[in-house]
């Protein structure tokens, strides 16, 4: 079982293997969830689309069709990217 350092300021380190099988990266939230029992739980914070939106116009000079998105999008979460 994977162990997370504090350190003295209250800040947890997690391991790197669990960084890569949650997906996270330096500056991305996860939310916290303690039970009466003390365990704790945690999972990452998705992004509402509304958030994403029009993040990346006037970015790219790329167009794609609906289907090559489609197909794109599928690739994502079969590598487990998205």
């Amino acid at each position: 079982m994977p162990i997370a350092s504090l350190n003295t300021s209250g800040e947890i380190k997690i391991p790197q293997n669990i960084l890569e099988r949650l997906h996270l990266r330096a500056g991305d939230k996860i939310e916290l969830d303690v039970a009466r029992d003390g365990t704790v739980r945690l999972w990452p914070k998705r992004r509402k689309v509304a958030e994403v939106r029009g993040l990346l116009a006037g970015k790219t000079r790329v167009s794609a069709t609906v289907e090559e998105m489609d197909a794109a999008v599928a690739e994502g979460f079969r590598t487990g990217q998205l």
